[in-house]
């Protein structure tokens, strides 16, 4: 049971990392447009895009993984309560 909690913590960890790292890369993005004079061609824009979409469907994913992991972080905290209250009640008796 808390190997669970551990790798959930774990994983809570490195989404955050991955948020944190796909952050800073769309902020390099928009740096980069800004350096490019105009105009800008078709295929420049396409890029932009195209690399825009992946960037926000990999925020998508890792906010639906980061609220997934909380609700079982939560969830594991509860459970280790409860066992915690089931342990004193077995010393006591």
């Amino acid at each position: 049971m808390y190997k669970r909690l551990l790798t959930a913590l774990e994983r809570r960890k490195s989404l955050h990392k991955e948020e944190e790292s796909l952050g800073k890369l769309l902020a390099s993005q928009q740096e980069n447009l800004i350096a490019q004079p105009p105009p800008y061609n078709l295929s420049f824009h396409d890029g932009l895009l195209g690399e825009l979409s992946t960037v926000k469907l990999q925020k998508h994913t890792l906010d639906i993984a980061l609220r997934t992991e909380k609700k079982i972080l939560e969830e594991w905290k509860v459970k280790v309560e409860e066992a915690g209250k089931k342990v004193r009640a077995a010393r006591e008796e």
